[in-house]
Formats: structure tokens, sequence, C-alpha cells
């Protein structure tokens, strides 16, 4: 199992093709539920995380790189772990020193976050209003958001932010995306991220791709593999990267 890590600069994108071959779970038979990568910055560690279902119940693992074996985490807390169908892939977000994903029981969506410094698991519900049609979580300006309508049909599709992390009550409508002006074909989930302008850029299924000018209402689509590009070199699927100072070649040195 290797991690492949990307380092980014003022001048844009360098890969280091640099990377860390973590050693197998005792566990590794057991196909994991989430997987996850995160920093500790109270204790300067960067750990990979795992949660598994294991029969009737479900476990974690934590793995603290620079170590030399796996660790299980006990007492986690009686909630569904199952990542959200919405998002279509198993996605989860970075920040304040804890990995957060989606999950989903019927239309019950729930925000489950593993704090990597601590190695707790809590649980974070999300907005009333939106309980029932979410369709993207991200983080936007440093805060956690999900967005979601009235239902799955809704033109108008609500950004939702923690104005306070781990306040529940915090959630406050940040602004709201009209899905017609997108795409009408849009009907799956959404990744957000916020660009130096304000402007939203939005990654929907598929190849879905574009910048929101939410003032204006107007969505820009980014063009990829435009005209008869060769297929051998076609994007088959953008993602929005998370930018990162961590190089594998420092793992073990104070």
């Amino acid at each position: 199992m290797g991690w492949f890590v990307s380092l980014f600069s003022r001048g844009g994108i360098r890969i280091t093709r640099a990377y860390l071959r973590v050693p197998k779970s005792p566990k590794n038979h057991t196909p994991s539920l989430v997987n996850g990568f995160g920093y500790d910055s109270v204790n300067d560690e960067c750990k990979v995380f795992r949660i598994l279902e294991n029969g009737e119940k479900f476990e974690a693992e934590v793995f603290t790189l620079g170590s030399n074996s796996w660790r299980l985490i006990e007492n986690l807390p009686n909630v569904f772990f199952f990542p959200s169908l919405v998002l279509r892939k198993l996605y989860n977000v970075f920040m304040n020193d804890s990995l957060h994903w989606l999950t989903q029981k019927n239309n019950d969506f729930k925000i489950v976050v593993f704090n990597v410094g601590r190695e707790v698991v809590n649980v974070f519900q999300i907005p009333r209003e939106s309980k029932d049609a979410i369709r993207g979580f991200g983080v936007l300006g440093e805060r956690l958001c999900v967005i979601g309508g009235s239902d799955f049909h809704s033109d108008d599709l609500i950004v939702w932010v923690m104005k306070e992390y781990g306040v529940e009550s915090s959630w406050a409508k940040e602004c709201v995306i009209n899905r017609r002006a997108v795409d009408s074909r849009w009907f799956g989930g959404l990744e957000v991220m916020q660009a130096k302008n304000g402007e939203l850029i939005l990654l929907g299924e598929g190849r879905n791709l574009g910048y929101y000018d939410i003032q204006k209402k107007l969505f820009t689509p980014i063009e990829i593999n435009p005209g008869k590009a060769d297929p051998i070199r076609q994007v088959q699927q953008p993602i929005l990267p998370v930018g990162s100072l961590f190089s594998p070649e420092n793992v073990g040195r104070r």
C-alpha cells in the first residue's frame, strides 16, 4: 500500500513522486468503508486511518507514519459509518486536525469526525433544513460546509457553513446556487471549493467542472479535453486537490 504525495508551491503544482509503503494491517483482509490521511499539528505526526465493518459492528484502526504497526481504536460511538451514496465515491474532508466524511442511512445524513491527534470519533448533525436533500460536502473559507435543497429536485441549492467549528447551532446560510444556471443535468453530488476571487469551484459527477459567480448567478464551465484530444491522454475524472507541505522524506525526523 503506497501513498503518493504532492507538494504545492506558488509557482504551481509539483509532483514529488515520493511515497511511503505502509505495512499491511492484521485486518488487511477486511475491506475499508472509509480511508483517510491526516496531520496532527500538536504532535507533528501524520496518520493513516481506516473504518472497517466486522460482522455486525464497526472497527477503526490507525497507523502513525514512522511507526511499524497498526493500532485498533476502541469505544467507537454507535453511529452508522457507511459513506453517503450522494457523492458516489469515498470522499473525506480534512480541517482542524480532523477528518470528516458524510454518512447516510436511508435519508438520514450525518458528518462523522475523526480527530487525528486525540484519535477519537465524534458526530456532527447537519442543518435541519437540508437534512433530507444533501447534495454536497466540503470546506468553504476554512469552514465546514454542506450543500442541500428542500428536496432533490429543488432549483435552489443552499450552501450552509458551520460558523463556529463543532457548534451545530452555528450552521448558517452562506449563499444559494441556482442549479438551472449551473446545468439542469447535475442531479448527482457536488464537491465545492472557493477560489481567491470568491467564486465557487464546483465539481459534479462525471467530468462536470466549472466556476460559479455567486453574485451574478453565472456558471462558467471548464472544458476538459476540448476538441479531438488524444484519447490515451484524456482526463477520465477531475479532482479537487488539497495542497500539502508534508514530505515522506521527513517522517521519523525530529
